[in-house]
């Protein structure tokens, strides 16, 4: 985090969230050194913090003191999404991003993502979805037991065209 870097695992109920907490506890996790006053968090910048990113990222959810265990897999995953992108980091890591999320969950997703990169945000996508990749990326790599076999420019990109790569290096190896 110190160094600009933002990481949204693939496992979100595991490793991308507190369940059991609300929505603006799991917002506010990544900036809680950056909002401490006097060993104090700032409940009032936490709460403006948290509407915004709800306005922003059109997270459905009954309020910011709704538990994420309450929220559809879309908006769990629009939250975690959120609060790292409330960071303004440098990098974004994101692995599977819209795994187990419905297509309007989706599209959401994709828009924030891209308005970050549009702001100078660089994104690294980890995806097993072609359609995902051809539509969110401006360069793919296919990657065969831990090395490179193929690279996608944005003139190829398609989804048809990874796929075809991913079958080649899978025969190849």
């Amino acid at each position: 985090m110190a160094a600009g870097i933002a990481y949204v695992p693939e496992d979100r109920e595991h490793e991308g969230m507190l369940v059991d907490h609300s929505v603006q506890e799991n917002i506010s996790l990544a900036s809680l050194r950056s909002d401490r006053r006097r060993l104090r968090i700032s409940s009032r910048r936490e709460r403006s913090d948290t509407a915004h990113a709800i306005e922003r990222f059109s997270i459905r959810a009954p309020g910011p003191d709704a538990l994420m265990s309450s929220l559809s897999g879309g908006n769990q995953q629009k939250v975690v999404v959120a609060r790292w992108l409330q960071r303004e980091p440098r990098l974004l890591l994101l692995d599977e991003p819209t795994q187990g999320v419905d297509v309007g969950a989706r599209a959401e997703i994709h828009r924030a993502v891209r308005d970050g990169v549009e702001a100078g945000l660089a994104v690294l996508l980890v995806s097993s979805d072609m359609e995902e990749l051809a539509l969110a990326c401006d360069r793919v790599l296919v990657l065969c037991g831990g090395r490179i076999v193929g690279e996608v420019g944005a003139v190829e990109l398609t989804k048809d065209r990874l796929t075809e790569l991913v079958y080649l290096a899978e025969e190849a190896s």
